[in-house]
Order: C-alpha cells, then sequence, then structure tokens
C-alpha cells in the first residue's frame, strides 16, 4: 500500500502578500475574515478583536477589550479602542510592596504572564509595575481588601506602560488577572496584542465568590483541583469549599485515625495526604 500525504506549510508570521485581513462586523459584535481590498492593510484577528466596536444597545458602543473582560469591572475609562502589538518575552517589571512582603509571589505572577505569551514578537515594550501597599500574602478573609487599578498607556516612544496599584496582594492577583484579559495572542502573525490606553478600577460587589467541590462521592486528583483553582483566579472568585469526606467516602488520610482511608477511601491511591491538602490549601491561597 502506498500512502501519499501532502502537508500544507503555515508560516509562523504572514507577510505583505497574505490576501486576508479580519474586520469588524459591528452589528454582530465580531471579526470575520475577508479579502483584502486593493491597498488594504493587514489587521490579525487577535488585533481586530481587541477594537471591533459594537453597537448592540447592551454594550452601548463598547471595544471588545472591555466586552471581553470577565467578571465586568465597575469603572472603565480613557479606553483608546487601539491595541498594540507587544514584547512579552521581555517584559520589564517594577514591584513596589511593602517591606517586600509577598514579592515573590507578584514575581511568580509576572512571570507566568510572561511564559504565557512567550512566543509573541514584537519591537515594542511592556513596562508593567505593581504599587500595593500592603503585599502581606496573608490568610483570607471576607474582610480582605480586594480592590485594585489598572492603568495602560503609551509613551511618546510607543512603548506600553501598564501599572496595577492595589491595597492588598489579592486586589494586585486582580490587576495581574484583569491585564491578561486585556492581551490576546494572535497565532496568524505570531504576535501578542494588547490595549495600549485603558484605566479600570474595580473591586468585588460580593465579598463571597466560591464554588464547591465535593471529592467524597467522586475523587478528583490533585492537579485537576489546581486546574480549578486557577479557573476561579481567572474569574476572580475567592472560596473553595471542599468537601473532602461523607458517608460515601473518606479519601482523608488521617494520621490519628488511619483506618478511616484504608477501610473508607474508594481505592488506596484515591487518598489525600496532610501534606497534599497543605500543598493544596497553600496554592489557594497564592492564587486569591
Amino acid at each position: 500500500m502506498i500512502i501519499l500525504l501532502s502537508l500544507l506549510t503555515l508560516h509562523s508570521s504572514v507577510s505583505g502578500d497574505f490576501p486576508y485581513t479580519w474586520r469588524c462586523n459591528t452589528t454582530a459584535s465580531a471579526c470575520t475574515r475577508q479579502l483584502k481590498v486593493d491597498d488594504e492593510s493587514f489587521t490579525p484577528p487577535s488585533k481586530c478583536k481587541l477594537e471591533c466596536v459594537s453597537t448592540a444597545k447592551e454594550d452601548k458602543g463598547a471595544p471588545s477589550a472591555t466586552r471581553v473582560l470577565w467578571p465586568r469591572p465597575k469603572e472603565v475609562s480613557g479606553n483608546s479602542g487601539q491595541a498594540s502589538a507587544v514584547n512579552m518575552r521581555d517584559l520589564s517589571y517594577n514591584g513596589n510592596t511593602q517591606n517586600n512582603v509577598g514579592a515573590s509571589e507578584l514575581d511568580d505572577l509576572v512571570e507566568d504572564l510572561k511564559l504565557k505569551y512567550s512566543h509573541s514578537d514584537a519591537d515594542v515594550e511592556l513596562n508593567f509595575s505593581f504599587d500595593v501597599e500592603n503585599g502581606t500574602l496573608i490568610d483570607f478573609t471576607d474582610t480582605a481588601d480586594e480592590s485594585y487599578e489598572l492603568t495602560i498607556s503609551t509613551d511618546e516612544e510607543g512603548n506600553v506602560n501598564a501599572k496595577v496599584k492595589a491595597a492588598s496582594y489579592f486586589g494586585a492577583h486582580h490587576g495581574v488577572e484583569t491585564l491578561s484579559q486585556l492581551a490576546l495572542s494572535d497565532t496568524v502573525d505570531n504576535r501578542t496584542y494588547i490595549v495600549n490606553s485603558i484605566k479600570i478600577v474595580d473591586s468585588p460587589y460580593y465579598s463571597w465568590r466560591g464554588l464547591s467541590l465535593d471529592t467524597s462521592r467522586n475523587y478528583i486528583s490533585t492537579p485537576v483541583i489546581k486546574k480549578i483553582l486557577d479557573g476561579l483566579a481567572a474569574a476572580k472568585m475567592n472560596t473553595l469549599h471542599w468537601h473532602l469526606s461523607d458517608s460515601h467516602s473518606f479519601p482523608f488520610v488521617s494520621k490519628t485515625v488511619p483506618k478511616m482511608s484504608e477501610y473508607g477511601a474508594y481505592l488506596p491511591d484515591k487518598t489525600y495526604t496532610p501534606e497534599t491538602v497543605k500543598d493544596i490549601v497553600t496554592y489557594a491561597k497564592v492564587n486569591g
């Protein structure tokens, strides 16, 4: 038997000869690929999505950049409706926290942001800074101040500057999450685009925003629980109600009563040790 394979080579970036561009359909509030007309310049889909303005009544003419934010921030102003391609790999960072407490965790947030867009390539620099009144990574309470202010501006040289000002580590975490939502990675021209001018002032409407997770009826592995925590952090939720055990199973390995998990877990490998629980709790705290 002879098998013939025909492979289409996809370049990491497009040239000026690329026949298509993406245009905003303001009525549908979406970008569609269309053939370029005459000397029309190329607009990649991510840039189009960030700049596309909706004429729908419920959107009140807001650019997609603000409509894609979840949850919706309380106050948005100074939105230029324009996006710039930025170099995320060489993102410069300056942190200012009280006594540098919690600084290492904030550093990790920035490194995660750089890793997420590590393939991006552009001449425009993105300069990022924190100003956190109290960066102490303390045990979270329902009275914690989670407010933040995110300001993005463009300087005279065309570089983009982003600053998160927050009252606590948790507010700073939310600010970084909002910043990541204002950036889109484009696979067509291999660049990352970010809104180049906007100011967002935000704080939660509700002090308790959580999810209940039942691992007594259905065992969930530690990596999956951490993925769930990542999702909660992305949605700026702050509580995980972990229903660890019940009459269905007892998956917690108790050092005081070890036979509870020995006889009560579904299987010997479907258990949580005290070390595992501590690791998950720490992971949850760092992620807000």
